[in-house]
């Protein structure tokens, strides 16, 4: 029985985001809907699993976590690698300030742990029945300047790589109160690449000599939070006009360690894409 309920469930996984765009940009408020990939199992075997799993997290020196009254329920049934054994997704608390997301396949003796991450799932993408990306939002802890979109793929053998990593700086989200909303979408994102040199990518589509109102490290240059070089290339994805008649385009630029000025920072060393805004005057369109 718990088989076929299995089975039947796979049918009927989540569909793919067609927009690319980082979900706090896009939409800050973008719970992972975890119905879309749970499995409907009986709560006799799901109450053995949990027993098993606060066994394992207590092994791993988190006895606090798993003694908290949501385990159970951090603890999510799902399938990942397309066989008929139900594989298991914790996303909860890790014992300090941040959520931790830990995926285990399911491998009939044992559950083998395949990604350790921080934070919130918010896309899980299927192929043929087994996972084949997710993205993951971290929006970091201990009051954070910087949040993470990290986009992963996933190997036939469930090895999981990030492919991609964005960064935003806290509070430049759209949509929240206070903040830029574009005034449109591009229907397609615009490559380009900028003019001159010492180009400023800003936290707001003005230009203004003061400085946001973010925990920086250091002083700022108004509201610019990187400096790019000639040439440098990026990707617009939305629009503003200010009141002078400047067009700003909200960019993703291309990863890149060289930069003198720059407020945003690399989780684990990894190349990251910067997000802000950029006037639209001195960039030019790539074919």
């Amino acid at each position: 029985m718990r088989s076929l309920i299995i089975a039947l469930h796979l049918l009927c996984t989540p569909a793919k985001d067609s927009m690319p765009f980082p979900y706090p940009i896009k939409n800050p408020e973008h719970p992972f809907k975890w119905t879309q990939v749970r499995l409907d199992l009986p709560r006799k075997y799901k109450d053995s699993v949990i027993t098993v799993f606060k066994k394992i997290f207590s092994d791993r020196d988190l006895k606090k976590v798993a003694e908290t009254e949501n385990f159970a329920a951090d603890l999510k049934f799902v399938n990942l690698n397309g066989d008929n054994l139900p594989d298991i997704i914790y996303e909860g608390w890790s014992g300090g300030e941040a959520n931790m997301i830990i995926m285990f396949v399911n491998e009939k003796k044992n559950f083998k742990e395949v990604f350790y991450g921080s934070q919130h799932i918010v896309e899980m993408n299927y192929s043929s029945n087994r996972l084949s990306s997710f993205i993951t939002y971290d929006q970091g802890c201990c009051d954070p300047t910087v949040e993470f979109d990290r986009h992963f793929s996933v190997d036939t053998g469930f090895h999981c790589r990030l492919t991609r990593q964005r960064a935003i700086i806290v509070g430049s989200h759209i949509g929240e109160s206070g903040y830029t909303t574009p005034d449109g979408f591009f229907d397609q994102p615009i490559r380009f690449k900028t003019l001159n040199d010492h180009y400023a990518l800003r936290y707001a589509p003005i230009i203004t000599d003061k400085q946001p109102d973010v925990d920086f490290d250091e002083k700022t240059k108004g509201n610019i939070i990187a400096e790019y070089y000639k040439d440098f290339e990026g990707t617009a994805w939305a629009y503003k006009k200010d009141n002078t008649g400047r067009e700003w385009w909200l960019v993703e630029m291309d990863p890149t360690f060289a930069l003198e000025y720059n407020l945003f920072w690399d989780l684990d060393d990894q190349h990251t894409n910067y997000f802000g805004w950029m006037s639209s005057r001195f960039v030019e369109k790539l074919p």
